[in-house]
Order: C-alpha cells, then structure tokens, then sequence
C-alpha cells in the first residue's frame, strides 16, 4: 500500500517544471531568445560569485601590508603570507629607505627555512646562497630592531650552508658576542665550518662541539651529529682512543649502522697511523685487528638495511685489504665503489684510493687517470662535502701523489696530475704548481746532462725548454698575485728559470722589473744575474755596469764574489786584462775567501785562463796546475789540462828559438833540454784530455773540438820532437859522434812514426771535415822527413780526392786556414814534389 500512495513532492514541483519547459520551449522559437535567455543566467551567475567574495571580505579579519605584519606572519611559521605581504610593500613603495632592512631580512629568512626543508643538497646550497644574499643585504641596510642577534644568526647559518665558510664563521662568532641565544646551534655551525673548510682547524672544531655539548638545548639529532663531527676531528688528531670513546655517546639519525660505520673509520685511521709508525704492531696483533675491523663492518651492513651506506663500508674494507697487501681484493672493491657512486663523496675516494694504490705499484699512467677522474668529479669544491675524504685531506692526498712522482723523477705524470688540479685548487694553485713541477723537472733533466754523457746535448735541450716553460708560469703567477708579498718572489722565480733555460731576452725582462719593484731584498744578486745574463747576450759593457753596481753597492754581499768574478770575465772579453787581473786578486788575496769557496776555486781557474790569453804561459801553467791538483773532478779541470797542454807548447817556442840561434854546445843542450821537458809536458796534457774524452759514451760540440785539436796538436808536437831529434842527429854527426847520431835518429824515427798515427787516427774520425786535408799534409810531411816520398806523395792524391768529394758550400773557414781554391792549388802544386 505504501507503493500506491500518492507522492506529493511531485504534484508540488509539477506547476514548477510546466513553467520550466514553457520557458525551454519559448527561447528555443527564436535564435534571439535563446541568447537572450543564456545572457540572463550567465550575468546571475556572476551576481552570486560577486556577493559571495563580498561576504567572505567582510567576515575575515583584514591587514594592512606592513612589515610588522610581515615578521608576525614570519614568526607564525607563515612563511608564503610574509613573502606576499613583503611583495605587497614593495609593490606600494611605502617603505622608507633606512627601513629597507625589514623587508630583506623576511625575504632571508623564508629562503633559509624553504631551503632547510629542501631534499636536494645541490638546491639546498642554492637556497641557502639566495637567503645569504637577503640577509647580507639586510645587515648592511640595518637588521629590525630586536632582531639583530637572530639576523646574525641566520646569516652566518646561511653563509655556512652556501660553503662561504669563512664569512660565515666571522659572522656567527659576532653573534655569539651580541646574545646567548641559540648559542648551541651557533657553536656547532662554527665547529662544522671549521672541519669542513680546506685548512681544518680541529682544535677549534673540538672548543665549539664541547661549547656546543655542553649546552642541553642542543637536542637530536643535532647533538648526535655534533658527537660525531667531535669524533672525527679527534681521529684527525691521531686521538683514537678518545674519538672512540667519545663516539660511544652517539645515538645518530641513521641509527646503529651510522654509529658502527663512524667506527670503522676510526679504526681504520688508526691502523693506517700505527702501521707507517716507529713502533708498529706486531703481526699476530695486526692481524687480529684487521679481523676485528671487518667484523664491525660486517656488522654495519646488517645493520644498514636501506643499503644506503654500502658505498662507505666496501671503501673502509678495500683500505684494509690493501693494508693486508690484497691489491688485487683492494682494487676490485674500489673501482666497485667507484662506478656505483660516480662522482658522489664516496666514488671521489675510490678513485684517490685506487691512484694511490697504483702509484705504489709503478703503474703511473693509471694512477694518474685515477687521480683525474676523482679531481673531474669535484665539479664544484663550494658545493663538496664528504666525511670519507673532505677537502683538506683531498687536497692533501693529491699533493703527497704529485711529491711522489716529483721525488721518483716522473715528472710527466706530476705534469698530468697538474693539468687536471683546478677547480679542486685555484688556478693560482695550480699555476704554482705547474711552474715548479717544470722548474724541478728541468733542473733534473740538466743534472743528468751531466753524468750521462750519450745523451747530454738532447737532456740539456729538453731540460732548458721545461725551465723556460716554468719561467712563463712564474711570470703569469706573479702578474696574478701582483698586489700580494708574493709578487716579487714569483718575478725572482721567473727570473732565475728563464735564465737557467738560456731564455736571456726574457730573464733582462723580469729582472729588471724585479729590480724596480723590489730595491732591497736580493738586490745585489738581481744584479749579478743581470750582469750575467748582458753577458750572455754579449753586451760586456753593460755587463760591466751592473757587475760593478753589484761590487760598489753591496760590498758586504756574498754575492760580490761572484760578482768580481763575472765582470773579470767580462774584462777579458773587452780586453781589458789589468782590470780582470785587479778583481780576480781581490778574490783571492783581499778577501777573507778560502781555497774551499767556489768563487775562490772560480777565480783561480779564470786567473790561468787571463794568463793564457795574456800570453804569459809560464804564470798561466802554475795557478791552472795548482787548480789541477786542487780540484781533480772539478768540471773546469779538463780546460785547464788543455791550456797547460796549449801553454807547454807555446812555451817551448822560446827555447826552441834560442836551440836554433846557439852559438856553444852548452846552450844548445841547454835548451835541446827545455825543448824536450816542454813538449814532453804538452804531449802528456794532450794525452790525458784526448783519453779522458775517447772514454766518454758520447760528445758534446766542445769534447768534440777538444779532442779534435788534442789529436792535431799531438801530432804537431810529435812531428816538433822528430824534427829536432834529426837536427841534433845532424849535429852530431857532423862532429862524429856515431852511437849519439844513431841514438838521435832512432828517437826521431819514433817521433814523426808516432805523429803519423796521432794524424791518422784523427783523420780516421773526421773524414768528412775540411780538417781532414790539414791532417793529410801533416802525414805526408812526417814521410818526408822519414824519407818515404811514395807515402808522402799519396797523402797529396789521397787529400785531393777528398776535397773533391767534398760539397761545393762546405765551409772551410771554421776549421782551416785556407779557403777551397786556395786548398785545391796548393795541393795540386804539393803533388809535382
């Protein structure tokens, strides 16, 4: 019955939808009715909407956009409404501009509490970066009042949030004399400033964590944090017992897997310092520590059931494997970190750790691929943060690699290691050290110039060229550092590897802009070096100038020594041998310089070299024998047995002379006897240079001269010997002397035979010289005076065919005397004899 009822909810809307559809019907007659009626509905509509905005303005509470309303909103936590009402004043302009302040530190302080909440650390840094601005900007515009303490506070939190470390630093330690407030905070902000910066301080990280502890506001998971950071730096410290100890107080934000993985660390630590100690472990107790270190990070997996700590725990195992002297277990581990977390914090010490693991292996180009790709990964060293490896170990790690192979004379691949170094080191870093990775390269290179003879020009060549590429970087460090102390310094540095690599027009350069920036320190030696290097560009006079600059104005200087030396040198050049003379005595008689001193050994040897220019033989062969003697392995001492030889053999000229010229017996053997003792000596002296040079591996352009002129001078004073033992044989042979001629001619016979092979052996290495046709002349005159005109006259033809074969612009000047038509008519008039 129910179901039949009638149902009065339709009767009353029934006269309702009539009227409906009648109005349905009605617009739809007419195009024009409809619009009509569509119109209608939508501007009800648009009533309705408007009067309920106008119903809500009216019921809510209304605010006017100040920035007092702003910093309540802030301090509601209403961090979007502060923001829009800050907009909201800007956009008015009512704010006064010695208000500006208020605004800025709202705008700061919202950045900082979004960015706290971000998830990304990449854009957490750059929130930060953005609040530091705001607030950097509101410190200098004026803080709001009341508000100072809390807007140092977040500044320096920001600025050390963005890793503008040390700024941030300076300010939260103003704040910390302006209010106590939120002092924990501040002091664990320092702290980790301090530990994360690129020169840790860790006894000041360890006053603020314990300032920073000692306060109970500082709750978890700050004061865990706080815990572990103290922990660190007492490892750091080489305090392990007490970071272990102090680690134990932990309850970290990662629970017992981060607590036991900070363990391992330490241990791990520990075991690295005591095994490179005085006093390592025994092996049974080495052992069993490395068994107990695994076992904890065997613990720390199990309990790391995110997995997010795997990277760190398998790092911490291959250091112990490697310990161990597993490399092969060491090395798997690491590149497994290494290509699982790329160019996170772990992957950066994976790769240190694998380089190094190289290096000690020889392994050099993969040790340096290592180390670049961990230096690559550090794209930003602001924006790296890692407990594994931070930036100073970072830092210290690369430059121990970069020693080594400096020390271990692998000075490519430090010169790799240092392409690769910025942005991890600032290019003035890296400039320094790509100069003075060059310079100690190059110097090395020219020590073994000389002691390994076979390759001593091309050593030279190359070490000469990395010393001018590390004075190009001396130069350009000293133009960035140039308002710093350092800017003279790296001009001296410049200075010294442009002239040690014979760069002379660019060592006069900076040495004179060393000069006229720095007027005292090295002054005396600036000028030396600039004497030197006028000298080495063959300007003498202006040598001279500064040498004696040097001498006059720094007449205490140890550099003065060497100073007279140079400029006697340069005197001689001029030909000015009483001036030489006077600077070189003073050296050796005026000054308090001993026998020991280089520059009194220096002076001793330039003194025999004036004499023997001079032409006084007999005082030249005393002092460069006294040198001789003195200084057997001194590199000059080969010159001077070469001069003594020259001035022997000049000396005998005058004996000689007086041999030709003598009226009595007595005179004649006289001087038959000096002849004899002068060439004897000069032979002597010829002979030891020629043996010390044939006994080299290879030559130099000077040994070559040298022993080339030995080999031609021996054979001169063998040819002198034989003629004059033939003269005397002569003599006494007029006079009946049959045994005392036969004895003359015998000597004279050894004589011009030895002289024919002293010139042939010379012929034999310099066949392709225009000194090989003086050579030739010399032979066949030797077999003249043997009487042998059939080997006297083939030495002619033999010369002739040479010098035909000879190139038409071979230059005979250099080594002869004659040119190469004056060579071709002599010897084709020596050929008729």
């Amino acid at each position: 019955m129910a179901d039949n009822a009638p149902n009065t909810e339709d009767a009353e809307d029934a006269p309702q939808a009539s009227r409906m559809q009648r109005l349905r019907q009605w617009s739809r007659e007419h195009p024009k009715r409809t619009m009509l009626v569509g119109g209608l509905l939508g501007l009800t509509a648009v009533a309705t909407m408007a009067g309920w905005l106008v119903l809500a303005d009216m019921t809510s509470p209304h605010q006017m956009a100040s920035v007092e309303n702003a910093l309540e909103a802030l301090d509601r936590g209403e961090y979007e409404y502060a923001e829009d009402l800050v907009l909201q004043i800007q956009a008015a302009g009512v704010v006064a501009a010695n208000d500006i302040g208020g605004p800025l530190f709202v705008l700061g302080s919202v950045k900082a509490a979004r960015s706290a909440a971000e998830f990304s650390p990449e854009l957490r840094r750059r929130g930060y970066l953005l609040a530091a601005g705001y607030l950097t900007k509101a410190r200098d515009a004026g803080f709001p009042p009341g508000r100072e303490h809390e807007g140092l506070y977040l500044l320096g939190k920001a600025l050390i949030r963005s890793n503008q470390l040390k700024q941030g630093i300076r300010v939260l330690e103003e704040a910390l004399h302006t209010e106590q407030n939120q002092i924990e905070d501040t002091h664990r902000l320092i702290a980790e400033a301090y530990y994360y910066s690129e020169r840790p301080v860790y006894p000041l990280v360890l006053k603020h964590l314990d300032k920073a502890l000692a306060t109970p506001a500082l709750e978890e998971p700050e004061r865990s944090q706080a815990i572990i950071l103290k922990s660190l730096s007492l490892a750091a410290l080489d305090q392990f017992d007490e970071a272990a100890a102090t680690l134990a107080q932990a309850e970290p934000e990662g629970g017992a897997a981060r607590k036991l993985l900070v363990a391992s660390q330490i241990e791990v630590q520990k075991l690295e310092h005591e095994l490179t100690s005085l006093s390592p472990p025994a092996p049974a107790e080495r052992d069993q520590r490395f068994a107990d270190t695994l076992a904890l990070l065997d613990k720390a997996w199990e309990a790391d059931k995110l997995a997010t700590r795997r990277g760190a725990n398998n790092y911490f195992r291959a250091l112990i494997n490697r310990m161990q002297g597993d490399n092969t277990q060491a090395l798997a581990l690491l590149e497994e970190v290494h290509q699982t977390h790329g160019q996170e914090p772990e992957g950066v010490a994976a790769a240190v750790a694998e380089g190094q693991l190289y290096q000690e292996l020889n392994e050099d180009e993969l040790a340096v691929q290592k180390y670049r790709v961990a230096l690559d990964s550090v794209n930003d060293p602001v924006s790296y943060r890692s407990e594994l490896l931070p930036l100073a170990q970072l830092h210290t790690q690369i430059m121990a690699a970069h020693s080594s192979f400096t020390a271990q004379d692998k000075h490519h691949a430090a010169a790799e290691l240092v392409e690769r170094m910025h942005p991890v080191f600032s290019r003035n870093e890296q400039l320094e050290m790509k100069a003075d990775t060059y310079a100690a390269w190059g110097t090395r290179l020219l020590e073994r110039a000389g002691k390994e003879d076979w390759a001593a020009e091309k050593l030279r060549e190359e070490g000469r060229a990395k010393l001018r590429e590390a004075g190009v970087n001396y130069e350009l460090l000293a133009d960035a550092r140039f308002a710093t102390k350092r800017f003279t310094e790296h001009l001296w540095e410049a200075s010294e590897a442009y002239f040690n690599g014979q760069s002379y027009t660019s060592a006069l350069r900076v040495i004179r802009k060393y000069l006229k920036n720095e007027p005292q320190q090295r002054n005396a030696l600036a000028l030396l070096r600039l004497g030197q290097t006028l000298l080495a560009m063959d300007k003498p006079a202006g040598a001279i100038d500064a040498f004696n600059e040097c001498i006059e104005f720094h007449p205490r200087d140890a550099a003065t020594y060497s100073a007279r030396l140079e400029c006697a040198r340069a005197y001689r050049d001029v030909k000015k041998p009483d001036e030489a003379r006077a600077l070189l005595d003073e050296n050796l008689i005026g000054s308090t310089l001993t026998p020991q001193s280089p520059e009194w050994r220096d002076s001793k040897f330039e003194l025999g070299r004036l004499l023997h220019a001079q032409q006084q033989y007999g005082d030249a062969i005393e002092h460069l024998e006294e040198c001789i003697l003195r200084y057997p392995d001194n590199p000059q001492t080969r010159l001077a047995q070469y001069l003594v030889a020259e001035a022997y053999r000049y000396a005998a000229e005058a004996p000689l002379r007086l041999y030709a010229e003598a009226k009595t017996v007595n005179e004649r053997e006289l001087n038959y006897k000096n002849v004899n003792r002068d060439l004897g000596a000069a032979l002597d002296y010829y002979e030891t240079v020629r043996r010390e040079i044939a006994l080299q591996s290879a030559w130099s352009s000077d040994d070559r001269t040298m022993i080339r002129n030995c080999y031609l001078f021996k054979g001169s004073v063998l040819f002198q010997l034989g003629v004059l033992e033939q003269d005397e044989a002569e003599r006494s042979a007029g006079d009946g002397k049959q045994e005392v001629t036969a004895a003359h001619t015998a000597k004279a016979k050894e004589h011009l035979t030895a002289a024919v092979q002293a010139y042939s052996d010379l012929s034999a290495q310099f066949q392709d010289e225009p000194i090989i046709l003086e050579v030739l002349v010399q032979i066949s005159q030797c077999w003249r005076r043997l009487d042998d005109q059939v080997k006297a006259r083939g030495q002619i033809v033999r010369a002739l065919g040479l010098l035909d074969q000879m190139p038409r612009d071979m230059d005979f000047d250099s080594t002869t005397n004659l040119s190469r038509n004056e060579w071709t008519a002599m010897l084709t008039e020596m050929q008729s004899w």
